[in-house]
């Protein structure tokens, strides 16, 4: 060491090399400690809590919480007293869903229009006297080829027809109160111009293949679609209340949590005696609302 320069120690008189060496064999000791011990259960912790206020914000309470399990340490392996958060299951309620059938519900049929237009008497059958949807469908179709009808005849049909009396106005007040949904055998081509007449609710239904004007074939979305849908409503935790007026609405009527005929023909009417059957919409209207799904809450 040079004369005159004192060794240099810390505030405490420890010389550098030992703090050093404290210091390094602290970093070795704190390396060694595992996920198990209290500081590293902290930083999890916190991490975790962070991650669930972001979940909640974005995924909702009862993701949140399927988030806050996953995310918390394994009970085996927490030190001590901790437990991991526990958050309460939120509230849940049905709510109620009103399903319509449209053609002889909320418009005039479309086919019995194009049979009145044409003078081709065969097109006035329709689902309120044919249960075979498929069968009646075939039946049109080799009509309309053999009549010549085009998609343009068709939309001449529509161009004319408007929602049947009274329903624009049931309809929106039914809407203003509850979810409303149409249900319907119709075709895309035909139910979009009179949507709009009926202030465009959500209708879900089938599409025709046309090909230079000629409708050449229908297409399905699914097989008895109108079922379908309301069992899948009804496992979302809706209850769902369902009218319709023809042999092709059953299904969906005994499918629903309460279901009626309206204005259906008296054959279906006599063949279902335990269906509800109404023909206004002040009747049909108090009886949905008269439906409550939970009664006093």
């Amino acid at each position: 060491m040079p004369v005159g320069v004192s060794p240099v120690t810390s505030r405490h008189g420890t010389p550098p090399t030992s703090i050093s060496r404290s210091f390094g064999a602290n970093s070795a000791r704190a390396a060694a400690i595992d996920g198990s011990q209290p500081e590293r259960m902290v930083a999890r912790t916190s991490a975790a809590l962070s991650r669930l206020i972001g979940a909640r914000s974005v995924g909702g309470f009862a993701a949140s919480q399927a988030r806050a399990s996953a995310l918390m340490p394994d009970r085996d392996h927490v030190p001590g007293d901790f437990m991991p958060l526990q958050l309460p299951s939120p509230p849940m309620r049905p709510q109620k869903m009103v399903t319509l059938d449209v053609e002889g519900v909320l418009i005039p049929e479309v086919w019995v229009n194009l049979a009145e237009r044409t003078g081709i008497d065969e097109l006035t059958r329709t689902t309120r006297d044919e249960p075979n949807y498929d069968t009646l469908m075939n039946y049109r179709l080799e009509i309309l080829e053999r009549e010549g009808v085009t998609m343009g005849d068709l939309r001449d049909v529509l161009a004319e027809m408007g929602p049947l009396d009274g329903a624009h106005e049931f309809l929106q007040s039914l809407r203003d109160q509850y979810q409303v949904i149409l249900l319907s055998d119709t075709f895309q081509q035909f139910a979009s111009p009179l949507m709009k007449q009926l202030g465009c609710p959500t209708i879900l239904c089938h599409q025709l293949r046309v090909k230079d004007d000629r409708i050449v074939d229908y297409v399905l979305r699914i097989d008895d679609h109108k079922r379908r849908s309301v069992e899948a409503f009804r496992s979302l935790n809706y209850q769902v209340v369902a009218a319709g007026d023809s042999y092709n609405d059953l299904s969906m009527i005994r499918a629903a949590n309460a279901g009626a005929l309206f204005h259906a023909p008296q054959n279906v009417i006599d063949e279902n005696p335990d269906l509800p059957a109404f023909d206004s919409y002040d009747e049909l209207r108090a009886w949905i609302d008269s439906t409550d799904p939970s009664p006093g809450t």
